[in-house]
């Protein structure tokens, strides 16, 4: 019953993510992937009802376990794969990054937000503030879709955890991918 549970909510998890993907061809094919494994883990639901204790019955399930497990990790894979969020600029405010970093500042210790100067992270070296950006780690414009593989919510987009503060060359070519 616990491997159903986890089934059913790894489905659950998938559907939230696909609310908010805008490539149409990757929403239809993961909603028919979705519904043919909610068919699985209803098949498996009705094979684990039907006899319990049976060995052989119990090696098919975690068979079928396995792969839905399988499958949904390819789907999360291909899911990475479509959202190649560095293709697009941010929608913040000003007030927004502001914000941002001085969450960052003050997390990190890396100054105060009324200091002239803060630190890079990377260089750890003091500089103007206006030549230091608050860099999203995993990028504000996924709405946080896949922040959980970094044990955290989508909606901590804006988490401390999720930034660094980088001079900003730096943070320039992080976002060119480079």
């Amino acid at each position: 019953k616990h491997d159903m549970e986890k089934c059913d909510a790894a489905i659950k998890d998938y559907e939230k993510e696909m609310k908010i993907c805008t490539n149409n061809n990757l929403l239809n094919y993961y909603i028919a992937s979705a519904s043919k494994l909610r068919e699985q883990s209803t098949m498996f639901l009705e094979i684990y009802k039907k006899q319990e204790t049976d060995s052989k019955l119990t090696e098919e399930i975690q068979k079928i376990s396995l792969k839905v497990d399988y499958l949904l990790q390819q789907n999360k894979d291909r899911l990475k794969n479509e959202l190649d969020c560095w293709d697009t600029s941010s929608t913040r405010t000003k007030e927004e990054q502001d914000d941002f970093k001085s969450k960052l500042i003050t997390y990190y210790n890396c100054g105060s937000p009324k200091m002239r100067t803060i630190k890079c992270m990377i260089l750890n070296k003091y500089f103007d503030r206006n030549f230091v950006r608050a860099s999203h780690i995993w990028k504000a414009a996924t709405k946080g879709v896949g922040l959980t593989a970094f044990k955290l919510n989508e909606s901590d987009i804006n988490n401390e955890r999720n930034g660094l503060l980088l001079y900003e060359s730096i943070e320039k070519a992080f976002d060119y991918k480079k």
